[in-house]
């Protein structure tokens, strides 16, 4: 069991706290996902994957925005999760991140839950099969 005390990366405005599950991570994130913090973004998520954990919920509800670039980066790690058989799933979007993910459809590539407590609900059942 993981149970380890969760990870904190800040850079500006931006802050990544992981919090380790048996099976799964929770990446809090807070503050603007942009080209300014998109490599601790992308460092944070390969670190996951350089560790065989491949299936991550991405807590976007202290998120503010997001740019193409941040998108980009969500989309290329979830393809690499999906050939290892993993998963990135988004919970607590706000109206204008899920606005975004929708209008470049993505909305239509990620599960989207509520809550993390809905998605940490679909990774115990799916992985517990």
């Amino acid at each position: 069991m993981w149970g380890l005390t969760p990870i904190t990366i800040m850079e500006q405005d931006f802050k990544i706290t992981i919090d380790k599950k048996d099976k799964y991570d929770i990446l809090n994130l807070s503050g603007n996902l942009d080209t300014y913090v998109v490599n601790d973004l992308k460092y944070t998520i390969e670190s996951a994957f350089s560790s065989d954990r491949y299936n991550l919920i991405l807590d976007l509800g202290k998120v503010n925005n997001i740019n193409s670039t941040a998108l980009g980066i969500l989309v290329g790690r979830l393809h690499k999760a999906t050939e290892h058989k993993g998963e990135i799933v988004l919970t607590n979007l706000n109206v204008y991140i899920r606005k975004v993910f929708d209008m470049v459809g993505a909305g239509r590539l990620f599960s989207i839950f509520e809550d993390v407590k809905d998605a940490e609900d679909y990774f115990i059942k799916k992985l517990n099969k």
